[in-house]
């Protein structure tokens, strides 16, 4: 995994290097193109031009969906302290995940990189085009529209011209909390999908047919057996000195998972993959069991030949991320956080407090708590 990462910092910095040799000798200014060492803005046009049609389509009653999106903010906004610390006493009680369910990612490599930054991406643009429409809806005019890209994450970004409307703190609040409603809708949009993605996958795949290896530790047991990336896993024997003692046909992974889980760390196994048996001395698992540190996934045989068996994988793991991410952009950007949405909010609802000492007092403990509230949140829900 080591290596994977150095070959993927090093192509991103060849394609950096490319990128600022080829705008040294091509004037790409007139494109809307600025660009710097690991940094690159693309203003896009087309982008507000689309955005004004958008903002002005009669059909749609964006005052009114501002309105709403302000009291379902707010809701949000009192509420998920609320929430936090109810799933802190759920959890510190013995049930799993509480409230808030946790983001199956159990390693990481470029392959899952590219997989988290897209779903970001696309949500984050969700959330700025809805701002952009609501802007330009209240008089508005935007100045600059696109996108950045700092080393490979992207960003999207938009600037509205100074002076052209005089803001208030309703149509801010009816900017923040109706770019964060999109997000939720979007989001909650799109979670029958995760229920249903199996169907997706059996159009091009058939049913599960062993455990597809989807990354490997380096230096860990299975890489040192060499397990590959790639490799599909059917069958699991365990040996007793040179005899063949039991056989576990292996279907999907969690038919791997549950073997290892019955085996005493330091077994002696063989590992049958579609090319070779691989001799393996298994570890201790921190929960219970033994591993040979390899992560996998079922493996699903494409029924077209080019199909890559990692695709169904990529195809879950995209969806339910993009589903995460837009919820808890819509939903804890609201959270009274230090440079959120939130702690905008939290300026406006405390503005006519009556002394300035008690609004500083006020604002510092709630972004205090809510702080603690999130980072134990996060970290007991990984």
């Amino acid at each position: 995994m080591a290596i994977q990462m150095v070959q993927f910092i090093s192509i991103i910095a060849i394609l950096w290097i490319i990128i600022i040799f080829l705008s040294n000798r091509i004037d790409v200014s007139k494109k809307g193109i600025y660009i710097a060492p690991g940094l690159l803005i693309w203003e896009i046009g087309i982008i507000k031009s689309l955005i004004s049609k958008i903002s002005g389509i009669k059909r749609i009653n964006w005052n009114k969906f501002g309105d709403y999106s302000i009291y379902i903010g707010l809701i949000i906004f009192f509420s998920l302290p609320i929430i936090l610390l109810a799933n802190l006493i759920l959890i510190s009680s013995g049930i799993n995940n509480g409230l808030i369910p946790s983001i199956p990612i159990t390693f990481i490599n470029p392959e899952i990189l590219i997989l988290i930054v897209l779903p970001l991406f696309i949500s984050l643009a969700l959330n700025m085009i809805m701002q952009a429409i609501l802007s330009v809806n209240e008089g508005k005019e935007i100045e600059k529209i696109g996108f950045m890209v700092i080393g490979f994450v992207f960003f999207p970004f938009f600037k509205i011209i100074d002076g052209t409307s005089t803001s208030s703190s309703r149509l801010r609040m009816k900017i923040i909390t109706g770019a964060a409603l999109i997000n939720v809708i979007v989001g909650l949009a799109f979670t029958p999908v995760i229920y249903h993605s199996d169907a997706l996958s059996s159009t091009l795949y058939e049913d599960p047919d062993g455990a597809l290896v989807l990354d490997v530790i380096a230096n860990g047991r299975g890489f040192t057996a060499g397990i590959k990336r790639g490799d599909v896993i059917t069958q699991i024997k365990y040996q007793d000195q040179s005899y063949i003692t039991q056989i576990t046909e292996i279907t999907n992974s969690r038919d791997f998972v549950t073997a290892l889980r019955t085996i005493d760390p330091g077994t002696s196994i063989i590992i049958r993959t579609q090319k070779a048996d691989l001799s393996v001395n298994t570890a201790k698992n921190v929960e219970m069991g033994s591993t040979i540190h390899i992560y996998v996934d079922d493996y699903l045989p494409p029924k077209i030949k080019f199909m890559s068996p990692f695709l169904p994988f990529w195809l879950d793991f995209s969806i339910f991320l993009f589903v995460v991410l837009n919820i808890f952009i819509g939903v804890y950007n609201l959270l009274p956080l230090p440079f959120s949405e939130g702690q905008q909010i939290l300026e406006i609802v405390t503005k006519n407090i009556d002394t300035e000492e008690n609004l500083v007092i006020l604002k510092k403990a709630v972004i205090v708590i809510s702080s603690i509230l999130f980072v134990l949140n996060v970290i007991l829900t990984m």
